[in-house]
């Protein structure tokens, strides 16, 4: 109890003084909690950006998987199969590719690719 008495008669002799370190105190407080978000935003976009090579290696893996299933599993060559190759440039073409990523991908020429991108639309 006395120290605490002591604590509010030197407020009371100087109300100000304590005002005045309190405020800084808070700005001081502040000015890190924004580094802090600052930093956060830039590791957000980090991980984005990470997700986003991401979700390209992964669609590169699946359409590599498709052709290795037609290698093993189907008599016709890869290449064979215009519905399969129309379905498997769709589905690329829904997951964000552009036409030369997809014919690169698939093995294809990308006016091929195109063709068939644009015979959708």
């Amino acid at each position: 109890m006395n120290s605490s008495k002591g604590i509010l008669e030197k407020w009371l002799e100087n109300p100000w003084k304590v005002q005045k370190k309190f405020t800084l105190e808070v700005l001081e407080i502040n000015s890190i909690a924004e580094k802090l978000f600052l930093r956060i935003d830039h590791k957000i976009k980090a991980l984005k950006t990470i997700e986003a090579q991401a979700d390209q290696k992964i669609a590169i893996l699946d359409g590599l998987i498709t052709k290795f299933k037609k290698i093993n599993c189907s008599s016709e060559p890869i290449g064979a199969g215009e519905d399969g190759r129309q379905k498997e440039v769709q589905s690329l073409a829904g997951k964000g590719f552009n036409s030369e990523q997809i014919a690169r991908i698939l093995n294809l020429p990308s006016g091929e690719v195109e063709l068939m991108l644009n015979l959708v639309h």
